[in-house]
């Protein structure tokens, strides 16, 4: 397994959770960077070039939005998330200020949202320079692959919306439906990846055959993204 995909598996078990199991989450999400050499390097490298008290308190006091930077946005969710493992903040009295409007379970899932998702994919970023060559060389023919994947997940939009599903499991998996395409705009394919596997989660949690899923599954397969 390469670093890539070590720290994959460890943020989408740490999206897939809740505001209940968030401490364990997030505890198991530090601990296996905090042991992958790889994954302490990009992190000490974003941390050293970025250490800004008064940027944190403008994303996570003033409600401002993430850096464009990948390397600053890894920097400050990361040390958000190590105060909040460390009791130096309480997550339920963050997620209050950041979201008062919502309960703490609604709330989590904006968190991940608008915080934890964009961390995800800027750590990603980040890693590329270990896989740079690798992705490169099977790199599918994107204009062609985009073309075929958008008309699969305009379908799944239509499915989603016309099934039983609960209105916020249904709210979750179209906006993880449209968090792929976001990500095909990137031209890449741990990305696209990523975002797959969320549709994979999200379609096998709440067992409903959706007809858009093998079809999905197979296509990114033809092209070499899985």
């Amino acid at each position: 397994m390469t670093t890539t995909d070590r720290f994959i598996d460890a943020v989408e078990a740490l999206l897939s959770g809740n505001f209940f199991t968030s401490a364990t989450d997030i505890r198991k999400f530090l601990t296996t960077v905090a042991e992958d050499a790889e994954l302490r390097e990009v992190l000490q490298t974003s941390v050293d070039a970025f250490r800004s008290e008064e940027d944190y308190k403008k994303v996570f006091f003033d409600r401002g939005a993430l850096p464009d930077r990948p390397d600053k946005t890894v920097a400050l969710v990361t040390a958000f998330l190590f105060r909040v493992d460390a009791n130096r903040i309480s997550l339920s009295d963050e997620l209050s200020r950041l979201f008062p409007s919502l309960d703490s379970v609604s709330a989590y899932g904006a968190f991940c949202e608008k915080y934890l998702q964009p961390y995800a994919e800027s750590f990603v970023t980040l890693l590329r320079g270990e896989a740079t060559d690798a992705v490169e060389q099977s790199k599918p023919a994107y204009d062609k692959m985009n073309e075929d994947l958008t008309a699969i997940l305009d379908e799944a939009e239509r499915e989603i919306k016309l099934s039983a599903l609960a209105e916020l499991d249904l709210t979750e998996l179209l906006d993880a439906v449209r968090g792929l395409k976001y990500a095909l705009a990137y031209d890449d394919a741990i990305l696209t990846a990523f975002g797959y596997r969320r549709i994979a989660y999200l379609t096998e949690r709440y067992g409903v055959p959706f007809p858009f899923y093998p079809a999905l599954r197979d296509l990114l397969k033809l092209y070499g993204v899985l």
